[in-house]
């Protein structure tokens, strides 16, 4: 009985060891996948703020009358 007490207390010990593991791998993997959405979102803002500038320089240096102007810069937004 002793023997089955301690082969159990093993085992328990065996599974306990793979769980944290596996949840280690999880929390690893959930950060990974945070990181890379934080960096997309960046990546967007700078593309949007950079296509904005971009459509201003040339609207403004094509001489568009103003009223184009204002609707390209709320269209490069959107």
């Amino acid at each position: 009985l002793e023997a089955t007490k301690e082969e159990m207390k093993t085992e328990i010990h065996t599974v306990e060891d793979l769980m944290n593991k596996k949840m280690g791998q999880m929390d690893r993997k959930n950060r990974h996948q945070v990181n890379m959405a934080k960096e997309s979102k960046e990546m967007v803002s700078i593309m949007i703020s950079k296509s904005k500038y971009i459509s201003a320089a040339f609207f403004k240096t094509t001489h568009f009358d103003q009223r184009f102007y204002d609707l390209s810069i709320t269209v490069s937004v959107v």
